[in-house]
């Protein structure tokens, strides 16, 4: 009976010891949304606080998102507002071929005619001949080395023209003397000897905003497009922070010069007397699984008495603990800053999406970045089929 109680006691023990070191982890890797991870020196703390989202649904809805194509500045993304910047003649409206001279056929130099046969419409290795100059005897008749009767050309010191086959005619005019490419036209046959360019009509104008207004096509000009997202809201969308490692402030009624969507946003800091890197992680809700999706997020720039110093962000999308896609982002403190993801796939229903402030000691000494994160949307581009 002792032996029994010793060895369930052994049992007990060694996996209290078994968990112990498995939840001391310390790399990136195993910062997963519902870790509870405790660390110091640019690792951060996360988890402790938790709200159920097991029945918030939230379906895709148009919304007024920035422009990928331009990256919210609403210029033309070929001439970057130019209205020049045609990418075949680079704006000088020449033709890139004959560099506005409208011609020189390369083919024919301009001589209209076969550059293999130069005109005569015979082949050029036999002259028309069809038969060339044997190249086992060079033409003597007789083996170089023994001196008897040559066994290819049987003494007659040519063959038959490999090159026109014993035919006579040029194969690259096929006898017809003019140039295959102009068709005996010594013209640039890229402009067909108009000197202008194909692309841009030869104006030089940016062949992608056309109308040479240097404005993006996307939007129009306007640096905003609607599309369709799922819209996570920074106060209800939030899921889980350490607050003995994070103050957590809703910010509210944000004067609307300031561009920041609903006038509102979750400000999170390190508590006093704790200057460490923090992570908060919000989630998705009920999403369509098996869909592509960007995340786009709307950081606020600092709007109060604080520090207008920015933040070095780390953005991560999680499914069932699998990381999804993981970026850097470096916040404005003076004014809204937009990150946006690559596209991933969304395999289940629900993602978690942590954020965590990448900050070094030093780089917090020197005024380079803070710890401070200003989070005021959160949107899921949804790729539409």
């Amino acid at each position: 009976m002792k032996k029994s109680i010793l060895y369930i006691l052994a049992i007990i023990f060694a996996f209290t010891l078994t968990s112990t070191f498995t939840s001391c982890g310390n790399d990136d890797a195993d910062l997963t949304p519902n870790s509870n991870q405790d660390s110091q020196g640019g690792q951060g703390d996360q988890g402790g606080q938790s709200e159920n989202v097991e029945n918030k649904e939230n379906k895709a809805q148009y919304v007024d998102a920035l422009c990928l194509d331009c990256d919210g500045n609403g210029l033309c993304p070929t001439c970057d507002g130019s209205g020049k910047g045609c990418t075949t003649c680079h704006g000088n409206g020449a033709c890139p071929d004959c560099n506005g001279t409208g011609g020189t056929c390369e083919s024919c130099d301009s001589t209209g005619k076969c550059h293999r046969c130069k005109g005569s419409g015979n082949c050029k290795t036999c002259d028309g001949t069809g038969r060339e100059v044997c190249y086992i005897c060079d033409g003597s008749g007789k083996n170089l080395i023994t001196g008897k009767t040559c066994s290819k050309c049987g003494g007659n010191r040519r063959i038959q023209c490999m090159t026109c086959r014993g035919t006579g005619d040029c194969y690259v005019c096929d006898g017809r003397r003019t140039c295959n490419i102009c068709k005996g036209n010594p013209s640039c046959n890229t402009c067909r000897g108009n000197k202008k360019c194909i692309t841009c009509g030869g104006d030089g104008h940016c062949f992608t905003c056309k109308n040479s207004d240097g404005k993006c096509l996307t939007c129009k000009g306007k640096g905003n497009v609607v599309q369709k997202a799922v819209v996570i809201d920074p106060f209800d969308g939030l899921y889980e922070y350490n607050p003995e490692k994070v103050n957590a402030t809703k910010v509210e009624n944000v004067n609307t010069s300031w561009g920041i969507p609903d006038n509102k946003y979750y400000r999170f800091e390190p508590t006093p007397n704790n200057r460490v890197n923090i992570y908060v992680t919000y989630s998705s809700g009920v999403i369509e699984p098996n869909k592509r999706y960007k995340l786009q997020v709307t950081f606020a720039p600092e709007t109060t008495d604080y520090s207008e110093i920015g933040s070095n962000i780390s953005v991560s999308v999680y499914s069932d603990s699998e990381k999804l896609t993981s970026s850097n982002y470096v916040t404005s403190g003076e004014n809204v800053s937009i990150f946006t993801s690559q596209e991933f796939v969304v395999l289940t229903n629900e993602i978690k999406i942590q954020f965590g402030t990448r900050v070094s000691t030093n780089e917090y000494r020197n005024g380079t970045y803070n710890f401070v994160m200003r989070i005021a949307r959160i949107l899921l581009l949804l790729e539409e089929e």
